[in-house]
């Protein structure tokens, strides 16, 4: 989510009850927040692996690419050439990644008794997608642009819950892709390939920046 506050630390990973209850679920514009318990300090979102695809919102498609401002123009009737390569627009769902983030969730409930707040897109990435920048996530299609806010409020929303609780929080975002062998888990904090495979670790660049702060152990 845009604007995390930096006292998260951010780790890529029924009906009824309103928000008002511990424990609720709410669904808006295709998404689904289950709220967590009180104190809970936990907030997970799954943002690429819905399934719905309403055919009143426009599928996602490449966009313009402006040589002068060397930018992408995501409208769906941008004037220009339509480049796939510098202005390519991903579609592809992950595999199963919002049932893994409701079995993790039950785990941590199970192991720590407080239960996690979760956000769940339920739109397929071909029509709008979470985790990239509001035009390019909608291309200008209103109802995909509800959606985007709705998701993106209700993490904000998780966001002042878990401050209520007077600690600090972590952020789950949770993936599922086909293409790892040997069922491989893979933790995410923002730190490019190369830099890692040549030990280039800053600590300030990373999305685990204030959880490394917190303990006494080196970010290396």
């Amino acid at each position: 989510s845009s604007g995390i506050n930096a006292e998260y630390g951010l780790i890529c990973l029924c009906n009824g009850n309103n928000l008002g209850i511990d424990g609720g679920y709410f669904n808006s514009h295709y998404v689904d927040f289950y709220r967590g318990s009180e104190r809970t300090t936990v907030i997970m979102s799954v943002p690429h692996d819905g399934w719905k695809r309403p055919s009143a919102i426009a599928d996602r498609e490449r966009g313009c690419y402006d040589r002068s401002t060397r930018t992408c123009d995501w409208d769906h009737d941008c004037s220009g050439r339509k480049d796939p390569k510098k202005c390519g627009a991903v579609t592809g769902a992950d595999l199963w990644s919002a049932k893994l983030a409701m079995e993790i969730r039950e785990k941590i409930a199970e192991v720590t008794g407080e239960t996690p707040h979760m956000i769940v897109s339920q739109l397929h990435r071909s029509k709008m997608d979470p985790n990239r920048e509001r035009d390019e996530a909608t291309q200008g299609d209103f109802k995909a642009e509800y959606s985007f806010d709705t998701y993106h409020g209700f993490i904000e929303k998780a966001h002042n819950l878990v401050k209520r609780t007077g600690q600090p929080g972590i952020h789950f975002d949770v993936h599922g892709y086909s293409s790892h062998p040997d069922l491989w888990f893979e933790l995410g904090y923002l730190i490019d390939n190369d830099d890692l495979d040549a030990g280039r670790l800053r600590r300030s660049e990373s999305s685990i920046n204030a959880l490394a702060g917190r303990v006494d152990v080196s970010f290396e």
